[in-house]
């Protein structure tokens, strides 16, 4: 915390003033500071930004420790005023995770936030509270309990007493942080410190560099320090963006060659989820900002491929397959859910350019013409404004063009649009010609097969019933179908259209005879025979379970050889027998044909 102790007040340098007068003023002017309460979330501006941090990232995590109202009030205030990537509810989050999002959220004016914040960190410094309450007792200074509860500190304090009261504790305990003792002071006390004015024109966060300010400044004019002052201030900068570079340099190095690592070791269970990490690298190193994230978001995906590796493969028998099949679907969610996190995480925009070396020489200029002309400074600031206004109009300039570039990008996408709306209509249209032409194949096949096989009917010539399609179906194609109907079949099947049902079994013995030897990656059937057979549907499986129990619906036998009826094509979704069939078969493998063992209604179920 920025904890210097205030200089003498520049009023009471004045020579020849009252004393009376003096005082009078100062009264004023601690009632007035007094009198303007500071909000609990401004205290975080008299962090620094590393103590603020650390005092996030502890409360985080002395959540699962704190009082049930203390974590209660925590947790509701990251749920509705924090949002962290990757998370729907930013309580989840871990530590690490939510420093970032929630100072900025307290920045921003979120008193709750932060007074949850404070109290969960006050507790888990009970010992300290313990100490500044017996050091503020015996400064006769009034002490507030440890809800936290007000909106405000109440009063200030000058920031020289503060100090003073944080330094008399740390000298009889040196083990202390005094960041921490500074804090606990404002919470015991109620007060926040009143601001130096005379760093106001310093915005630096860093203790250290305040110390060396206040050493400079405290140097007379005519120290000899002061005629490298220049030199100085441009090494300094100079420093601080190669510090920055090697910063940059080895987050993004060590990023790099974890997501290497991963790629490497994890190489086959990446292939086999079809998760393609190589362009991970390039996305995460473009945004500095979310690296922290990018980190913790990998080491977490890392754990959880450590985690599948060993689950992947088929156990050796069928129990331990059983439980392993569920740790590998659980495993294998998780997964995606994480790339989808990480995608999610790289959609912010990327990073601005980082370019040391104009700002080096920027800053180096202006330290030059501040040392050859001291009095140049007005004219220097005038200059700055100057500039700034031109790079206003540049700017305008730049919009405008680009308004004009994208009034033109729009114009280009309505007309391709209306080009990919014609072009739809066509593709449309020649879709329905090759559904018309399939149809139309399918039955000139269907006929021919009839007269090879001595059939005798007519192409198109409906069939009268169901055991009528059967026999037909049986004569047309003995090479891709036969019926070895069980006993819980219905040849007589009292189906009102047995044309549609030649139909769906010539598809069988047509497109699905086709496709099923070679059917690709994920067939659609249901499709297929939805397009070809409106109406129709395709089921591919049933459950152990009841092909089980009930064996006599779903098995048949050909020549001594057994088959488990798994599939099934079927119309209607009632118990009106008129409308309503089913008819379940298998793929001999062997054979390179269909088995169609049961025609009827509703096979059995645990349901049925």
């Amino acid at each position: 915390m920025n904890t210097d102790p205030q200089r003498d007040d520049k009023a009471q340098k004045m020579q020849g003033a009252p004393k009376a007068q003096e005082t009078q003023q100062e009264t004023q002017r601690e009632t007035q500071r007094e009198a303007q309460a500071a909000r609990l979330g401004d205290i975080f501006g008299v962090m620094d930004q590393s103590f603020a941090e650390t005092v996030v990232e502890r409360a985080a995590k002395h959540r699962t420790h704190a009082t049930p109202n203390a974590r209660k009030a925590l947790n509701a205030a990251l749920r509705t005023s924090v949002k962290v990537n990757g998370y729907r509810d930013a309580s989840r989050a871990g530590p690490r995770q939510l420093v970032a999002a929630t100072l900025h959220e307290i920045d921003h004016g979120d008193d709750r936030l932060a007074g949850a914040v404070l109290k969960v960190w006050d507790e888990s410094q009970s010992a300290l509270r313990g100490l500044v309450t017996e050091q503020l007792g015996r400064e006769n200074v009034p002490v507030h309990d440890a809800n936290i509860k007000r909106r405000h500190f109440e009063v200030c304090w000058r920031r020289d007493d503060w100090v003073r009261s944080r330094d008399a504790l740390l000298k009889g305990h040196a083990d202390l942080n005094e960041d921490d003792v500074a804090l606990m002071l404002c919470l015991v006390s109620g007060r926040m410190p009143l601001p130096d004015d005379d760093l106001d024109d310093y915005p630096i966060e860093s203790p250290r560099f305040e110390r060396w300010l206040e050493e400079l400044d405290n140097l007379p004019c005519n120290a000899r320090e002061w005629k490298d002052a220049g030199v100085f201030a441009e090494c300094v900068i100079d420093i601080a963006h190669h510090k920055i570079d090697e910063l940059i340099n080895g987050e993004t190095a060590a990023l790099e060659d974890a997501i290497k690592g991963v790629r490497e070791k994890f190489a086959d269970e990446l292939r086999y989820l079809e998760i393609d990490m190589h362009g991970w690298f390039k996305q995460a190193s473009a945004r500095l900002q979310i690296m922290p994230e990018a980190q913790d978001l990998l080491a977490g995906f890392k754990e959880q491929l450590q985690t599948y590796r060993p689950i992947r493969p088929q156990a050796a028998v069928r129990d331990e397959e059983k439980r392993r099949m569920s740790e590998r679907a659980q495993c294998e969610e998780a997964l995606l859910k994480t790339v989808q996190q990480w995608h999610e995480l790289m959609s912010c925009p990327a990073d601005r350019p980082y370019t040391p070396t104009g700002q080096v020489a920027e800053a180096r200029e202006e330290y030059r013409t501040t040392q050859d002309n001291p009095s140049a400074a007005e004219t220097q600031e005038l200059q700055a404004l100057r500039e700034e206004v031109e790079r206003i109009r540049a700017g305008y300039g730049l919009l405008e063009s680009e308004s004009a570039r994208l009034k033109e990008a729009k114009d280009g996408i309505q007309l391709e649009k209306a080009q990919l709306s014609e072009h739809i209509g066509e593709l449309k249209s020649q879709l329905a010609q090759s559904q018309e032409t399939e149809q139309y194949w399918r039955q000139a096949y269907v006929g021919e097969k009839a007269r090879t096989n001595g059939e005798g009917m007519e192409i198109g010539a409906p069939p009268a019933n169901v055991a009528q399609v059967v026999d037909r179906i049986g004569r047309s194609f003995p090479d891709e179908i036969v019926f070895a109907l069980n006993g819980k079949s219905r040849k007589n099947h009292p189906f009102e259209k047995p044309h549609e049902l030649y139909q769906a079994l010539a598809w069988l013995a047509t497109e699905f005879h086709r496709l099923r030897p070679n059917p690709g990656p994920s067939p659609d059937f249901d499709r297929l025979i939805k397009e070809a057979c409106p109406g129709w549907s395709y089921k591919p499986n049933q459950t152990e379970t009841t092909m089980g129990m009930y064996a006599e619906w779903y098995r048949t036998t050909v020549n001594g050889k057994s088959y488990d009826l798994a599939n099934h094509i079927g119309k209607g979704n009632s118990f009106d027998p008129k409308n309503t069939i089913r008819i379940a078969f298998a793929w001999d493998d062997d054979n390179q044909r269909i088995v169609v063992g049961f025609i009827g209604l509703h096979q059995r179920n645990r349901q049925s």
